[in-house]
């Protein structure tokens, strides 16, 4: 592709529309004109405004067609995008040249690679037109606002954006979620409750949707239009949200809503311990939209997690007991691990009762978290009620 790129650029710069610059020229008679009788004292003011006049009828003219022309043979350019085992090749140039690209392309990967294009996938497309990549529309924009500025000292008008490319939320991948999701009916904006969460307990069911909606938001905040376009996803959201957790409880949606609301957001509160806790419901306005610079956001959330009410952490930290060695004062804390393939069974006594529960987390005691995280933590300390509990989950 470097290679191609470097054979096929050409030009510094598109050569200018003569029709463009000969609308520029006329109005930059009409205007040195205008500029000579304004020094005239006795000037008539009908004729500056008649000047004026065909100064604003000319440049709408100029304002219709482009400033550049966009057939210059002189002028080619070559862009190579690749994710993965997804590419995409962006042209100035002709079809045909783009057809001759195709051909390379083809050609290479069959006899160096011995690979084939995915003949559903590949294409030419016009810019206008655009294509899809990685979930994204792809495709230039060309705005007709009309913005003020100062150019050479005078004031005037021109086009705010003309042929720029921009990045675009494809309607069907909303829709496509939101029936995943089961959030409702996406095209006649009715939301619906998820059975599948009654038996999860307010936490979860409020994370459940938080980690669903800020992931696919996180995934899709490149895009222009992220916010207008995902705005019918989250009202669906959000009222499903409101609808579960009234089927949950046996209250009416009003009800919920107005416990949930609090200064403009809504919000769950409940309770670890003494401490009292709070989840903000995910809402578009929370959304940041400066562009993510990690690869966590291709990662799609997992929330099931939240969907086991056996291992819930929340009553297991108000249940005040060290899931070890059993004490049931003092202070306590969870030791997580990333994953179960991670712990080696046959090692120690706390790693065999972690997989035995096929937990990744184990509330404990200061003492015990400390030894465990120092490698200290003996298999004699495991109480009676840990063995008799692990042999029941």
């Amino acid at each position: 592709m470097e290679e191609m790129k470097c054979g096929f650029d050409r030009g510094k710069r598109r050569a200018k529309n003569l029709e463009y610059a000969r609308y520029s020229d006329q109005i930059g008679r009409l205007r040195r004109k205008i500029d000579q009788l304004k020094e005239d004292e006795q000037a008539n003011l009908q004729s500056i405004h008649e000047l004026r006049n065909q100064i604003r009828e000319i440049d709408k003219r100029r304002k219709s067609i482009p400033s550049v022309n966009l057939h210059d043979q002189s002028y080619r350019r070559f862009w190579y995008l690749r994710y993965a085992d997804d590419f995409l090749v962006g042209v100035i140039g002709s079809k045909q040249e783009a057809d001759e690209i195709i051909d390379r392309v083809r050609k290479f990967l069959q006899e160096s690679l011995h690979l084939k294009l995915s003949e559903n996938k590949t294409g030419i497309r016009h810019a206008k037109e655009g294509t899809r990549f990685l979930g994204y529309d792809v495709r230039i924009y060309s705005g007709d606002r009309i913005v003020k500025t100062l150019t050479c000292g005078r004031h005037t008008t021109k086009r705010s954006i003309a042929e720029q490319i921009n990045l675009y939320v494809p309607e069907e991948k909303v829709k496509a979620f939101c029936q995943a999701k089961h959030y409702g009916n996406y095209d006649l904006l009715k939301s619906a409750h998820r059975p599948g969460l009654l038996n999860s307990s307010d936490v979860e069911i409020v994370s459940t949707y938080n980690a669903e909606l800020r992931g696919f938001t996180n995934y899709y905040r490149l895009a222009c239009n992220v916010k207008s376009k995902l705005n019918r996803l989250f009202y669906l959201a959000h009222y499903s949200l409101f609808k579960t957790l009234a089927d949950k409880h046996q209250k009416s949606l009003k009800a919920i809503v107005s416990k949930l609301k609090k200064n403009g957001e809504h919000v769950l509160e409940y309770k670890v311990g003494n401490e009292t806790k709070r989840i903000r419901v995910f809402k578009l306005k929370h959304l940041q939209l400066n562009p993510a610079r990690t690869a966590d956001v291709d990662v799609m959330p997992t929330t099931q997690i939240f969907t086991s009410s056996r291992t819930e952490l929340l009553n297991r930290l108000n249940a005040r007991r060290c899931e070890y060695c059993g004490i049931d004062t003092g202070y306590f804390e969870v030791h997580h691990v990333r994953k179960l393939a991670d712990i080696k069974p046959g090692k120690t006594k706390w790693e065999k009762q972690m997989i035995a529960r096929n937990r990744k987390t184990m509330v404990l005691c200061i003492e015990c978290h400390r030894q465990l995280t120092s490698g200290e933590l003996p298999s004699w300390k495991q109480s009676i009620y840990s063995k008799v509990e692990s042999r029941v989950n």
